[in-house]
């Protein structure tokens, strides 16, 4: 299984609050003592994952950072030159996978107790083509602002509802998810770039179920926290003095 870090955003909200002594890009800025990005890195390297694409924007600021961190991680890089969402971005790195299982991860989340080798233990068990997680919250407006998973009793994934107006359950979903070469294939072949459809991840994974693609839902980590403002960053750094587990 190969990794897929999406990297490209620039963070604009959260640098804006966090002036001149913190001005890198969003997957630079310092948290708890280290760069955002590496809360991602350390999972892959905890699933065993030391393969991975990482998506930017065209700047070398991540490159550089990588090309001088230890370690064996085997980098590929690929460049979403426009904002076009994280479907956009999986397609501009598709060519890097051939037609292996890839874990995907968003370069802005952090996770507290973390549950990610039982994740990959999960996915492998179950014979399915895509993996999604989640957390338990009982925060709606973080559903409400995220993406809700509605599954059955046997935890198959049967609907995902992007910012939902209306909160069905208590689970939130992640940017952790799990995709089959056979997923990553049928996106290739369906992706319209001149209408950029589907566009949103819930927009794929429905796509996915609609078209019988079985999916589970796993619960991977105590609380997931977005870091996009300084509210989030403070929040985390909080966090992080009492739990400590936080990756």
């Amino acid at each position: 299984m190969k990794g897929l870090l999406l990297a490209a955003g620039k963070g604009s909200r959260l640098r804006r609050n966090l002036g001149e002594d913190n001005q890198a890009c969003k997957p630079l800025v310092r948290v708890c003592g280290k760069p955002l990005i590496e809360f991602s890195l350390n999972l892959f390297a905890e699933a065993g994952i030391d393969e991975i694409t990482v998506v930017v924007d065209g700047g070398n600021e991540i490159s550089n950072y990588l090309s001088g961190r230890p370690g064996n991680l085997s980098v590929r890089y690929a460049v979403q030159h426009e904002p076009l969402g994280i479907v956009n971005a999986v397609v501009c790195a598709a060519d890097t996978f051939d037609s292996e299982d890839v874990m995907l991860q968003l370069s802005d989340e952090i996770f507290i107790n973390a549950r990610i080798n039982e994740f990959m233990k999960f996915y492998r068990e179950s014979g399915i083509d895509f993996a999604v997680s989640y957390t338990e919250s009982s925060d709606t407006d973080g559903i409400k602002g995220n993406f809700s998973v509605i599954s059955d009793d046997s935890e198959f994934v049967l609907e995902v509802e992007e910012k939902p107006s209306v909160v069905r359950n208590n689970k939130k979903g992640t940017g952790i998810c799990i995709f089959s070469g056979k997923c990553l294939e049928y996106l290739t072949r369906i992706y319209d770039s001149g209408t950029n459809m589907p566009k949103e991840l819930c927009d794929y994974i429905n796509m996915l179920i609609k078209e019988g693609f079985s999916g589970k839902c796993f619960c991977i980590a105590e609380e997931e926290i977005n870091v996009n403002t300084s509210d989030d960053l403070n929040y985390a750094k909080e966090v992080y003095e009492t739990v400590k587990d936080i990756k």
